[in-house]
């Protein structure tokens, strides 16, 4: 199935939207989509942030140094550490637009199927 069959019978618009709806969150459709040009995180990935929390605060409290710092927590996805810069966004979206043009020309023009 490609698409280039949308609309001929062999693909419909609605098999197109069932096949996107039932895309896994760490497709690259879902990280193209979120802004942050980064796959969303599976559950394994924020249990293994929270293991790393939890090893991180349990070795700090057996460490023994009163004036150490408390560890940070592991940063998640949407935190405001793990935010891609607004610059660094538009720049992203802006290559991403460029390379679009150029695949559509390439289509058009004949070059790929």
């Amino acid at each position: 199935m490609r698409l280039a069959d949308l609309g001929t019978g062999r693909l419909t618009w609605m098999e197109l939207v069932a096949l996107v709806r039932g895309l896994p969150p760490t497709s690259r459709l879902h990280a193209a989509l979120s802004g942050t040009g980064r796959p969303a995180w599976s559950q394994a990935e924020y249990l293994l942030a929270d293991i790393w929390d939890v090893l991180a605060s349990a070795n700090w409290q057996r460490g023994g140094d009163r004036h150490a710092t408390r560890p940070k927590l592991y940063p998640r996805p949407g935190t405001a550490s793990a935010r891609r810069d607004p610059a660094e966004r538009a720049a992203a979206l802006a290559a991403a637009r460029k390379r679009a043009a150029a695949h559509r020309a390439a289509v058009e023009a004949g070059h790929l199927t």
